[in-house]
């Protein structure tokens, strides 16, 4: 599930495991009916093929069940296992498909079966998904055709392939944008819908790293909400709750390219990382940023220096490609120093390599 579903190695894995475990359960109650055929026990070797994934199929799930807990058996063991399987299945499966078809009328228990299969097969995109089907369905296709069955026969047989394609591209894209949509909601802040600090560390990490592949400016931004605990002291924290979703509010749609990264690093105080070509349009963003919140108007506590809540924001500037600097929580405490420069300079303004550059203004 890369690219497109955001989920970890790890978390790929398992699931892999998890449907693998289905798909065995499943080829041990369809094999052991299938042996029940006369037909079948009559050909020594499709009768010894299907008793011998039975008993891999029934080795496999318990496998599995033994170990789902066990600390001591690596995920790597799992994915060996795993594929291991698969590969059994594939050949015991080949060796249905080709008897089915030497038997008048076709006999399609084969083929079935790896159509039940596939909607089970662990894809990882949309687009691994469609070449494995596609593949499939033309070895069937060259298949039929050299066992020389009927074009009616051919023809229900792609289709069975076609009609399981769509059900598993389906099933796929649902669960897939399912665990996309969970891991995306973990990520964020449920109050102000933010990334959280760990999460939006994470991608700034990646955000960084690709900016300095491409050689490109980034600017970081630490913005802290002026006086707030005086507005809690005054209003209350119910109301000091809605000032900060309505700051976060700004803040994202002050940063709102998909390359930016904006998340909440706790209480009052929010971090953004965005590429820029210069340091003059990160300047004009800081600027933007401190009039947006201030044009709100929205009244300070009683403590407060200013009569209408406002932010300060610590800024810095850096060519990562030029920078040693690799961490980006090692970018953030530059930011978050000039962000201490900015409040005790009178709030209200932004700081940039040691000096205030912009201090806002109040209606």
């Amino acid at each position: 599930m890369r690219g497109a579903y955001d989920v970890t190695d790890e978390q790929r894995l398992r699931i892999e495991i998890k449907r693998t475990t289905l798909v065995a359960a499943l080829a041990l109650i369809l094999q052991t009916a299938y042996v029940l055929d006369p037909q079948v026990r009559a050909n020594a070797v499709l009768f010894l093929s299907a008793l011998a994934l039975i008993a891999f199929s029934l080795c496999y799930v318990a496998y599995t069940i033994i170990t789902q807990n066990d600390r001591a058996v690596s995920l790597r063991m799992r994915r060996g296992a795993c594929y291991a399987y698969w590969t059994v299945l594939a050949l015991a499966i080949g060796i249905m498909v080709f008897f089915d078809l030497e038997h008048e009328p076709v006999q399609y228990r084969g083929v079935l079966l790896l159509y039940a299969l596939m909607v089970y097969l662990p894809f990882h995109t949309v687009g691994q998904e469609k070449k494995i089907y596609a593949v499939l369905i033309l070895l069937l296709v060259a298949l039929v055709t050299i066992k020389g069955v009927g074009v009616v026969a051919c023809l229900e047989i792609v289709g069975g392939g076609i009609a399981m394609a769509l059900l598993s591209f389906s099933l796929h894209n649902g669960y897939f944008q399912m665990l996309r949509a969970l891991r995306i909601e973990g990520d964020m802040d449920g109050m102000t819908k933010l990334y959280t600090k760990t999460a939006g560390i994470s991608r700034m990490n990646g955000l960084y790293a690709t900016c300095k592949r491409l050689n490109r400016r980034v600017a970081a931004y630490y913005i802290d909400i002026d006086h707030f605990k005086s507005y809690n002291d005054t209003y209350g924290h119910a109301e000091g709750d809605v000032v900060l979703v309505d700051v976060a509010g700004r803040i994202k749609s002050c940063f709102s390219r998909e390359s930016d990264v904006v998340c909440r690093m706790g209480g009052e105080e929010f971090a953004a990382l965005i590429p820029v070509a210069d340091e003059e349009i990160a300047r004009k963003m800081g600027k933007r940023l401190i009039r947006m919140v201030a044009d709100m108007c929205i009244k300070s506590g009683a403590q407060a220096r200013l009569p209408v809540v406002t932010i300060s924001v610590g800024l810095i500037v850096t060519r990562p490609a030029k920078n040693r600097v690799d961490d980006i929580a090692e970018i953030l405490d530059l930011a978050d120093q000039q962000l201490y420069i900015a409040k005790s300079n009178g709030r209200n303004c932004i700081a940039m390599d040691g000096g205030i550059i912009y201090r806002g203004t109040l209606r």
